[in-house]
C-alpha cells in the first residue's frame, strides 16, 4: 500500500470519495512511468498517479494526465497545462521553477516548485506558497469549496 506523507491511503481515497470526489481511474504502469520521468515527479506525486488519474471536486481538480481511453474526463490534462500555450496565464519564470498540477476554481492554479517540492496555490491576490504536502492541500481545497458553497 503506498502512503502519501504518512496517510493511509486506503482511508484517505475513502474519505474523499465519501466527500463526493470524483477519483479517475490510474494510468498503466508503462503510461506512468513515462510521465514520471518526463515531469520528474516523485514521492507525494508518484503515490497520487498511482492510485488514481486526477481528482475532480466540484470546481477543484488535480489535474490527470491525458488518456486517451478516457478523454472526457483527461482532456485538460497536466500536460495541456504545463504546455507552452495553457488556459493558466504563467509568465516565462513560473513555467520554468514550476508544474501546475491543480486547477483550483475555473481561474486558479494549485503549483509544484521544482527545486524543492512545495505546492503554491494561485488566488486573487497572486501566488502563495504552503507548507502543505499533497494530501493536505487536497483536503484543504475541498474544505475551502465546501466553504464557498455553504457561505
Amino acid at each position: 500500500m503506498s502512503r502519501i506523507h504518512g496517510l493511509n491511503t486506503n482511508m484517505f481515497y475513502k474519505n474523499l470519495r465519501e466527500q463526493g470526489a470524483e477519483l479517475l481511474k490510474p494510468l498503466n504502469i508503462e503510461q506512468l512511468e513515462n510521465s514520471f520521468n518526463i515531469y520528474n515527479l516523485n514521492g507525494d506525486f508518484a503515490s497520487f498517479y498511482q492510485n488514481t488519474n486526477g481528482l475532480i471536486y466540484e470546481s477543484f481538480r488535480v489535474l490527470p494526465f491525458y488518456d486517451a481511453n478516457n478523454t472526457k474526463k483527461t482532456w485538460d490534462s497536466f500536460e495541456k497545462a504545463n504546455a507552452d500555450k495553457s488556459k493558466f496565464s504563467l509568465e516565462r519564470s513560473v513555467k520554468n521553477n514550476f508544474l501546475v498540477f491543480a486547477e483550483i476554481g475555473s481561474r486558479h492554479c494549485g503549483l509544484y516548485q521544482k527545486n524543492n517540492g512545495s505546492l503554491w496555490f494561485e488566488d486573487d491576490n497572486g501566488f502563495h506558497q504552503t507548507d502543505m504536502n499533497l494530501g493536505e492541500f487536497i483536503i484543504a481545497c475541498i474544505k475551502e469549496q465546501n466553504r464557498k458553497e455553504y457561505a
